[in-house]
């Protein structure tokens, strides 16, 4: 055996990728639906013979009246609740950010694809014990004539065991282990077991760096299909991809390697009657129309499943949208290094973290506004919010020098301490604090903020959010905080206050929502650098930080946690088919 241990057959395994877990996954009456993403969804992890039934209710008539406030064509309202139970099948390379895998088993692929697969690859597959002795000779005799290596005669099943278990490398050690493995693999696996392996470890090329590996995330992406869905010509593509999926490919800059290899696939196979012909070739119309396609919106869509192996509706529809909103600040501010991190927790007492990269996790960001909310609930213990402060510009002498605060109002004369809230004001929140004692605020702080700098009164800009914190450290002061919004007198008025998204920074963001009441707050460093949101209802409680974490010295963005975290979070929240819960201490 050359070395081999006597233990080597038993060793010889195929992945143990097939792992299926069923989950349920409820629309409910009344929510907001993204019928693209949840039909996205379901085929990446569904079993198809559902979608025909799945399909028929989500294309369920939305009313004039909603329509006109969504900005979505893809967004309609549940017109009643559904239950779906759904079966997902866990993936080798699900967890790297890099890889797209989600195996999927033989008898959920379309016959079109293994019958194309055999019939390029290895016509007499289901004969063989592994080697294709006529292959072999055929390949020797050309592979003399021409004087080097132009072909070889390698079997499905060398290939896969080449893929499983082996370099690339050509040497004679390498191609006799792959063919003993190859031997071995036919012993201990029936054809059916090979075919699905191979199918659903095979690369089938890579687009903005993300990997796309099986027949399900080729599906999904190339086609927007799953795999049992595929037609005779779309299974002579992928099959035609798979000897050289990055020249074959729809993103060579030559078509036409892509487009002849097709059409010379489908011929071969329907001549030799692997295919039944009942479809056309694509008409040059069909090739334009499928090479324009949208691949940055697919990009999106299956990176979105590339989170966790039980993932649900609701965390790939989220993960959609923060890919998206990346995408598009990447594009729109070239100097910024953007990354998000979301702490989620929701009724059942799930807590999910989403990040975009490890290395963010224990980096503090300016908090900005975001932590006002925590001081007024302080002040309102004395203050009554509809007291009035001046809104004139401040001074505050300091041992540093003097400070002039800024703000944001455009009015004259004072406002309420509620108004101030809603809207994020800088200057009657300094004097309110004032009043009641930045010694005061200091020594009530320090128990949820122990690392804020003393004495207050002579570092005020702390509560402007000159102070730092990673999203778990705000999440584990939120979380106590919220906890008591009907127990604390200042608490309860802060929560009443900024359940009214309408008055607040996050108005104009609300076409949507119109109608909703949840807490929400809004954090917004200088320069845009970190935008924040925290929201919470009956149900969840999100805080999302999207922000820049490269170089100081970029200059600044047009940014705010209205229009980034917020937005994503609308977003999210009008697509995921569940209603917002209320919350309320009447």
């Amino acid at each position: 055996m050359g070395g081999f241990p006597i233990y080597f057959y038993s060793s010889i395994s195929l992945p143990s990728m097939i792992t299926s877990k069923n989950f349920s996954w409820e629309l409910e009456r009344g929510s907001l639906v993204d019928t693209r993403l949840s039909a996205f969804f379901y085929r990446s992890l569904g079993r198809q013979e559902e979608l025909n039934n799945f399909t028929k209710e989500q294309n369920a008539s939305t009313s004039t009246l909603v329509r006109k406030k969504l900005t979505s064509p893809h967004k309609k309202v549940v017109n009643k609740s559904f239950k779906y139970e759904l079966e997902f099948f866990g993936g080798e390379c699900r967890r790297s950010p890099n890889c797209i895998n989600i195996p999927t088993p033989l008898s959920e692929i379309s016959s079109n694809v293994w019958r194309a697969l055999i019939g390029i690859e290895d016509s007499r597959f289901l004969n063989h014990a592994g080697l294709d002795w006529i292959s072999i000779v055929r390949a020797m005799l050309v592979n003399i004539r021409a004087g080097r290596i132009v072909q070889g005669g390698s079997t499905l099943t060398q290939q896969l065991a080449k893929n499983l278990y082996f370099s690339t490398e050509r040497t004679f050690s390498r191609k006799f282990k792959e063919a003993l493995f190859s031997m071995l693999l036919e012993i201990k696996y029936s054809k059916e077991e090979l075919i699905e392996a191979y199918l659903n470890n095979v690369y089938w090329g890579s687009y903005k760096g993300l990997s796309i590996v099986g027949i399900k995330a080729a599906s999904l992406f190339y086609f927007e299909k799953h795999p049992n869905e595929l037609d005779e010509y779309e299974a002579a593509i992928l099959i035609g991809m798979l000897k050289g999926p990055n020249l074959y490919s729809p993103f060579y800059k030559n078509h036409k390697f892509i487009i002849n290899r097709s059409n010379l696939i489908y011929k071969k196979l329907t001549a030799e009657g692997f295919f039944f012909g009942k479809i056309d070739q694509w008409s040059t119309r069909s090739w334009d129309k499928w090479l324009t396609t949208n691949f940055d919106e697919r990009f999106y869509l299956l990176g979105a499943l590339n989170f966790e192996k039980n993932i649900s509706f609701e965390v790939f529809t989220l993960n959609y949208f923060l890919n998206k909103k990346l995408q598009w600040l990447g594009s729109t501010f070239k100097k910024g290094e953007f990354e998000y991190q979301v702490f989620w927790k929701n009724i059942s007492g799930r807590e999910i973290s989403i990040i975009s990269r490890d290395g963010i996790i224990e980096q503090r960001k300016n908090t900005g506004s975001l932590l006002k909310p925590i001081v007024y609930g302080l002040l309102f213990e004395e203050i009554d919010p509809g007291q009035e402060f001046e809104t004139a510009p401040l001074e505050i002498k300091l041992k540093s020098g003097k400070w002039n605060p800024s703000d944001h109002f455009k009015g004259e004369g004072p406002i309420s301490l509620s108004i101030a809230l809603g809207q994020s004001l800088n200057l009657p929140y300094l004097r309110a604090s004032i009043e009641y004692g930045f010694d005061r605020l200091e020594v009530e702080l320090a128990e949820v903020l122990p690392d804020l700098k003393r004495p207050l009164r002579e570092y005020p800009a702390q509560l402007l959010g000159s102070y730092e914190m990673t999203p778990s450290q705000v999440f584990d002061i939120y979380r106590p905080f919220l906890e008591k919004k009907c127990e604390s007198k200042g608490i309860r008025h802060v929560y009443k206050i900024l359940s009214d998204p309408t008055n607040s920074t996050t108005a104009r963001w609300m076409k949507e929502l119109e109608g909703a009441s949840f807490f929400g707050k809004t954090g917004t460093s200088n320069n845009g650098f970190d935008n924040w949101y925290i929201f919470h209802d009956s149900i969840d409680l999100f805080v999302i930080w999207i922000g820049h974490v490269g170089p100081r010295d970029v200059g600044s963005f047009a940014l705010s946690g209205a229009g980034v975290s917020f937005d994503v979070l609308r977003d999210f929240l009008t697509s995921r088919a569940k209603n917002i819960g209320q919350s309320t201490c009447d």
